[in-house]
This record gives structure tokens, sequence and C-alpha cells, in this order.
């Protein structure tokens, strides 16, 4: 069996919980994630942003209009920071989102992490 990365993990779970829109900035520590996004984009896209926490808006946005949880990703250190003040608006509304960021790791290429997430929630992609 072929080696699987770390995007492909990620990508395969957003799959498997039946998201189909992603928002992101793309940073060298998550390239891997948008390199396994290459392979399923008629099934997963991704709009793409420049600005943390216009990334974190934009997900905020798509779920209060569709209804299904918004996923982004975000860049690593004052990247993800710039993300925070963002978060705030879907955490006091209670709407569904993900938040990813990816760390520096010698031993993993993209660790995702959700830090915000509420305890009813079952799977690091619907957290409400």
């Amino acid at each position: 069996m072929a080696p699987v990365s770390g995007g492909q993990t990620v990508v395969d779970s957003l799959l498997n919980e039946g998201v189909s829109q992603t928002f992101g900035l793309i940073s060298v520590h998550t390239v891997h994630i948008y390199d396994a996004l290459r392979g399923v984009q008629d099934r997963l896209s991704l709009v793409g942003c420049r600005h943390e926490s216009a990334v974190v808006f934009m997900a905020d946005g798509y779920s209060r209009a569709s209804g299904k949880p918004g996923v982004c990703f975000t860049s690593t250190g004052p990247g993800a920071a710039n993300s925070v003040g963002a978060m705030g608006e879907p955490i006091t509304a209670h709407r569904q989102y993900s938040i990813s960021r990816a760390t520096a790791s010698p031993h993993w290429s993209a660790r995702v992490a959700a830090p915000f997430m509420s305890p009813r929630t079952s799977s690091a992609c619907s957290a409400r």
C-alpha cells in the first residue's frame, strides 16, 4: 500500500463528512492539502484568499447561506493569529465551522487543529 500524505488524509476526512466547499490561504505548511485537493476538484472545491481573517469570514458566510459547515485553512504563526479575530463571529453565533491551521513539525508536513470546537462535535469537520 502506498503511503498517504497528511494532506490526503485531511481531504479524505472532509469528503467523508460530505464537505463540498473549502476556503483557504496557501502557505508552505498547507501545500500538501492543496496538492490533495487537485485530485478531487469535482467533489471538493477551494476558494482562495489573501488574508486569514477573510478566509474565516468567507467560511462563516458560506455556512450561514448554505446551512453546511464552513471549512477554512490558514497559515502558521502570525497568519494563524490573524484569523483569531474573525473566529469570534461564528463562535458567538453558534455557527457550523471548522478552522484548521498548519503547524510546523519535523515529522509531519501538515497537522490539523480545530481549537474552538464544541464538546458536541462528532468529528473534526462539523463543529457546531
